[in-house]
């Protein structure tokens, strides 16, 4: 596709999958609140079909035995495991922006202008004796 023709890369596996490791380590942590947020709709779904399985049951409804329990058992499992790591992933995460200096949070306005942007003095009728 390019035009160098038969020239070989400069990078080998090793390097790549090095390169690799140091974005996903330093990428951020929004991937590991993807992980969270998946454990929490495991574990909600799991308690959702424990839900539904006990009022078909009640209901008279025909429910496979065993297979409802072992459903029910690893969903919510499955998913207290994976919130688990991903509240565990995300601090690790933080730890890491920490120790790289990266400040835990972004000033986006100008702090003299206030909190919320909107102080006297952004309006222009802040005067200065």
């Amino acid at each position: 596709m390019r035009d160098e023709g038969d020239r070989t890369s400069g990078y080998s596996l090793r390097t790549l999958v090095s390169h690799f490791w140091r974005m996903v380590l330093t990428g951020g942590t929004r991937a590991l609140r993807l992980v969270s947020l998946m454990g929490l709709f495991f574990a909600i779904g799991g308690l959702t079909l424990a839900a539904v399985l006990v009022v078909n049951k009640l209901t008279g409804a025909n429910v496979i035995a065993g297979w409802t329990s072992l459903a029910v058992v690893l969903l919510v499992c499955t998913g207290v495991m994976l919130l688990s790591l991903g509240v565990i992933a995300e601090y690790l995460g933080v730890a890491v922006n920490m120790a790289m200096g990266r400040p835990p949070y972004l000033i986006t306005r100008d702090p003299m202008s206030g909190p919320l942007g909107d102080s006297d003095q952004s309006r222009g009728t802040y005067d200065r004796a």
